[in-house]
This record gives C-alpha cells, sequence and structure tokens, in this order.
C-alpha cells in the first residue's frame, strides 16, 4: 500500500472503515479517486448483528487484495470516471457501476 498515490490510500482506508455498504459520486480523474465531501457514502448494517468496529489493518504497509488491484487496474485504463456507484463488502470493492460513454463509440461503428 505504501506505493499508492495518497488519494487511492485513502480511498483503500474509507472502503476499509465503511467495511459493508456503498460509495457514490466517485469521480476519477487522470487515474486518480477524487475524495471530496460531495461523495455520498452509505454504510450497510444487518440487524441484530454484532456490529463490531470496522476492521483496519494493523500495520500501515500491507499487500493489497486482488479486487482493490482490480479497481486500480479499471482507474488506470479508463484514467476519466464518474462512479455512481462502488460497492463494499468486507471493507474491499465487490461491484461497480459508472457512466461509460464508450458505448456510444461502439454503436458509431455498427454499421
Amino acid at each position: 500500500m505504501h506505493s499508492l498515490s495518497r488519494p487511492r490510500r485513502q480511498l483503500v482506508r474509507l472502503m476499509q472503515h465503511l467495511q459493508f455498504g456503498w460509495i457514490g459520486g466517485l469521480l476519477v480523474v487522470k487515474g486518480e479517486p477524487q475524495l471530496q465531501p460531495k461523495l455520498r457514502i452509505v454504510r450497510t448494517i444487518a440487524l441484530g448483528l454484532d456490529a463490531a468496529a470496522p476492521m483496519t489493518p494493523r500495520t500501515r504497509d500491507f499487500a493489497l487484495k486482488h479486487t482493490v488491484k482490480a479497481l486500480f487496474d479499471l482507474f488506470d485504463r479508463k484514467q476519466s470516471l464518474s462512479i455512481e456507484r462502488l460497492d463494499v463488502q468486507h471493507g474491499l470493492p465487490s461491484r461497480i457501476q459508472f457512466d461509460d460513454q464508450s458505448a456510444w463509440q461502439m454503436l458509431e461503428t455498427i454499421e
């Protein structure tokens, strides 16, 4: 995690803190997440279960899980994204919904 940019480290920590829920309105500019006060952060809890404190690694530097790597690979490929919803489960990204304008470009190539 030490090698990540500050915005990426902040996003990882936010997901770890959230544990279960989703993040909405996240922008990615030049491959970097833009963490702004306008983000919508929604926590999901299961009623009746022990709502323990969010689990965070005890060390500041740790290996990233494959879903976090896949998320950042997507950021690197797309460079610019408007993320409608980033689902988080167990402190890790699990699903992402984003505005995909490239679909319009694909349609233009169909005769």
